[in-house]
């Protein structure tokens, strides 16, 4: 068994291969091992849901961790960062039941968990909570005090490429010092300044020198026969228009809504109270949510059907999401709060993405029969007799390579 290292390029799509491969650190892994094209993602393609999905091999649907952020108004700006929500066992886990040392910067929903050895998560914070002692209270106390005290000059809050350069620095403190078995490493350049660029932006080329440096920066401080496997969660689709349709239930008379400042994204939100329906927002999707009370509504179902048809009729809105994708995604699955699930969800067309307001210029969360939207995976070994088609092979792969068993 070799150690093995996960890094994830966080919306880098198969589309963006030709120019990696030009680069020198990815071309000399890709060329000496194996590069899989054009896998499918799942669905919701969006980095939180599809990270744990190659944590633990399964659809949103069965580990539980449906969206970046809560579907709770009550809980807005709240992002799904704690493991403990997970409902499938993890390669962290596995892991730490065969005896192997684990370590994870910056990975999705690694938040308080217990089962990592040295643990910097990836944690949103909210208006009014400070980072460092939202980190410090979900990760690995000790490294990182460390990380913090060593590093900290190389940060500037969460802009790119200083965060993913803090990232690295830690990693490699990590490598060279613990010598941990099994290792999960989330870089974000490429995602952070798509969104603020767009996916062929001159700044956004840029992005993947970036991460090519970083990798290299990694692979000089592995052991010799460390499994590297470096692979996308998803790609991002340029876009031009918002679609708002809260905005729209506001003026069905189904919910009220104040503006409000997202301290952390610099941007303006919409806060949502007195609802009765309301849509979540992921990107290239949206779904409705009823409240506690409007199921037992006598108009319940003419009210479904009538945001359905205004929303359909939408500029921008490509059509219902299918029975299929709900089931992927989750959003159709019950829960406390939603009892009967989502009511329907809709996807946007290319172009337009679901948001209080357009701040951005590319973005994900789409179906996943849009062109241009496959995933990559490269492995620096020859890999008999395995193919990865879907993101969820990555994990089958991890855990062959790791000796362990976690998903059906």
């Amino acid at each position: 068994m070799s150690k093995l290292i996960l890094i994830s390029f966080d919306a880098v799509g198969s589309d963006e291969l030709d120019e990696l491969l030009l680069l020198p650190n990815f071309s000399r892994l890709a060329g000496q091992g194996t590069l899989f094209r054009d896998m499918q993602t799942v669905f919701i393609s969006n980095t939180y849901p599809v990270h744990t999905s190659v944590a633990t091999g399964v659809p949103p649907s069965m580990h539980g961790i449906i969206s970046n952020t809560f579907i709770d108004p009550a809980e807005e700006g709240a992002w799904c960062y704690d493991s403990r929500r997970i409902k499938a066992k993890t390669l962290w886990c596995a892991a730490r039941e065969k005896g192997l040392k684990t370590a994870a910067v910056l990975w999705p929903v690694t938040g308080y968990s217990e089962d990592i050895n040295w643990n910097l998560p990836e944690v949103v914070i909210r208006k009014g909570e400070n980072q460092v002692v939202q980190n410090l209270k979900a990760g690995s106390f000790f490294i990182q005090m460390q990380a913090f005290f060593r590093h900290r000059h190389l940060m500037r809050g969460i802009s790119q490429p200083s965060l993913d350069n803090f990232a690295v620095h830690v990693m490699r403190d990590i490598i060279s010092e613990k010598k941990p078995d099994f290792m999960l490493l989330h870089l974000t350049s490429f995602d952070t300044i798509c969104h603020q660029y767009g996916r062929s932006a001159a700044e956004t080329k840029k992005a993947l020198e970036y991460l090519d440096g970083f990798l290299g920066e990694i692979l000089a401080v592995l052991e010799k026969d460390t499994t590297v496997i470096v692979f996308s969660d998803h790609a991002q689709l340029d876009v031009h228009t918002n679609l708002h349709p809260n905005l729209l239930l506001e003026k069905m008379g189904f919910l009220k809504q104040t503006e409000s400042y997202d301290e952390v994204f610099k941007k303006s939100v919409n806060i949502i109270s007195d609802y009765r329906y309301f849509f979540h927002y992921a990107g290239g999707s949206a779904f409705l949510f009823g409240g506690l009370n409007s199921a037992s509504s006598a108009n319940a179902k003419e009210d479904t059907e009538c945001i359905k048809k205004e929303v359909l009729a939408m500029e921008g809105v490509d059509r219902l999401l299918s029975a299929d994708e709900m089931k992927e995604s989750g959003f159709a699955s019950p829960s406390p709060l939603y009892p009967a699930g989502a009511l329907f969800g809709v996807c946007a067309k290319t172009g337009y993405h679901f948001g209080d307001t357009h701040y951005e210029k590319g973005t994900h969360g789409y179906s996943l029969d849009r062109s241009r939207y496959g995933v990559f995976c490269a492995v620096n070994k020859k890999t008999e007799n395995f193919s990865c088609s879907s993101i969820l092979d990555v994990t089958k792969l991890a855990a062959r390579e790791l000796g362990l068993s976690i998903a059906p």
